[in-house]
């Protein structure tokens, strides 16, 4: 097969247990999906730190640099070969275009890992979950999986959206379906990609949804009963007698740690992914404030939600959490998390959203989300900032999520503010000198308002 000299890969050394230098292909195809076979034993040899090519002609079965280069070439094309070509869509399986999707948006951070995962969960193929051993819905991959993409018609889509509606998910949750399948398809369209001609989903509608749910925040008097019960360890299982003091130190550190990311949650508006990614050389008390430069998504460590570094500034509670979070003696460094496990690793985010409501059940509170903890700080927040300092706190990607918060305000504080602005604005007329006006019904009119109707 001929191939080109000029191959759009790269070639990389490395080097085997037994310590021998082997040349490897690397290249993305067109679908976006990485590729790195290996070419063979490279004619290099080590000097000091650095692998150089070794002196004469290389051996049978070995590559030099040059040798190596067409190999690759030769690789490339065999692979571009295999795959469907553009134009040429007809025996593309729906299932091979998702693959394909998830796979190019598995690169480039084109995608949290949060999102990712959400989008493998709903493209997955029937089967047993991975936990619990429950069935997998599998909706999309059970109607759409056999059947080539440019068969699927707009018709059909709308069809199986209807009836995830009559199966009795939510718009949200339907339209997360719409979503994923238009992304699919769209991807088939990229040039380079598979050449399909239109997206059927495309003129599907959209179910109309709810608007955000009301601002459900916590009270003071709530938050401290919820610190007082996890720094108890009412809300977990306590060790027996028989273990030693090590482990029952342990279990109090862990109590103290889950009141003190409670508390600092609701100081600070942070999101679970970013307090759990929270590491010392992100604590500045001399400033009193913390840098949000990264979050846990999905088991990963990945930037903010908006992908940018923001300032948050720590009340005096705050910076005392943090105080007492450095009494545990250990995991100190300036890349050690401020929550952890016992051996430093990060806290799990559905355990750790397990023990939070349940230390609001012992606590006798009504049980919310840990994210309600971030609307908490933002509903106390927007009494005291202009919206868009606090859409910067927050690190909201746009105003109009941050004026949400607005709803939150004290009625009593709006009435005193409406009856002020009124009370400004109308006014008695003097007393008159000479009999006023009268009125229809042959009435002297005692006084008249005078209202403000320009600026």
């Amino acid at each position: 097969m001929e191939a080109s000299s000029e191959p759009r890969g790269a070639l990389v050394v490395y080097e085997t247990k037994g310590g021998e230098p082997r040349y490897r292909a690397k290249w993305r195809d067109r679908t976006g999906r990485q590729c790195s076979p290996t070419i063979g034993p490279a004619w290099l040899t080590r000097k000091e730190e650095r692998w150089v090519r070794r002196s004469g002609r290389p051996d049978s079965g070995f590559y030099d640099e040059q040798r190596a280069y067409l190999r690759m070439a030769e690789l490339i094309a065999e692979h571009d070969a295999a795959l469907p070509q553009p134009g040429d869509p007809e025996s593309v399986p729906f299932e091979e275009l998702a693959e394909a999707w998830l796979e190019f948006l598995s690169h480039g951070g084109r995608a949290k890992p949060s999102t990712l995962h959400d989008y493998r969960t709903m493209l997955a193929h029937p089967g047993p979950c991975a936990r619990g051993g429950r069935e997998r819905k599998a909706r999309i991959m059970r109607e759409f999986a056999r059947r080539n993409a440019t068969a699927i018609t707009t018709g059909e889509v709308a069809a199986f959206l209807d009836r995830l509606v009559v199966e009795g998910l939510k718009a949200r949750n339907v339209n997360r379906h719409r979503q994923a399948l238009h992304a699919v398809f769209a991807f088939g369209m990229r040039p380079g990609t598979y050449g399909l001609a239109k997206n059927p989903v495309s003129d599907t509608e959209k179910q109309r949804e709810d608007g955000p749910a009301a601002i459900d925040a916590f009270t003071t008097e709530e938050l401290a009963a919820i610190e007082r019960v996890a720094r108890e360890g009412s809300h977990r299982a306590r060790p027996n007698g028989w273990y030693g003091p090590a482990v029952h130190e342990e279990w109090q550190r862990m109590n103290d740690q889950d009141a003190a990311i409670v508390k600092l949650a609701a100081y600070t508006g942070l999101r679970q992914g970013e307090l759990r990614a929270l590491r010392w050389r992100h604590v500045f008390l001399g400033e009193q404030r913390l840098s949000v430069e990264e979050a846990i998504s999905g088991d990963e460590f990945s930037t903010t939600k908006s992908r940018r570094v923001r300032s948050v500034p720590l009340t005096e509670a705050a910076c005392d959490l943090m105080v007492g979070l450095r009494r545990r003696g250990r995991w100190l460094s300036d890349e050690d998390l401020l929550f952890c496990t016992n051996d430093g690793t990060p806290l799990n985010a559905s355990a750790l959203r397990r023990r939070f409501k349940q230390a609001q059940r012992k606590a006798g509170v009504r049980v919310r989300r840990f994210h309600d903890l971030r609307h908490t700080f933002g509903s106390i927040a927007v009494r005291r900032f202009d919206p868009v300092t606090v859409q910067r706190l927050m690190g909201h990607a746009n105003l109009k999520t941050t004026e949400r918060y607005l709803h939150s305000r004290p009625r009593a504080d709006d009435a005193t503010r409406l009856a002020e602005a009124f009370a400004s604005d109308v006014e008695p007329s003097p007393k008159p000198t000479q009999p006023g006006p009268t009125s229809r019904n042959g009435r002297t009119s005692r006084f008249r308002l005078r209202v403000k109707l320009g600026p």
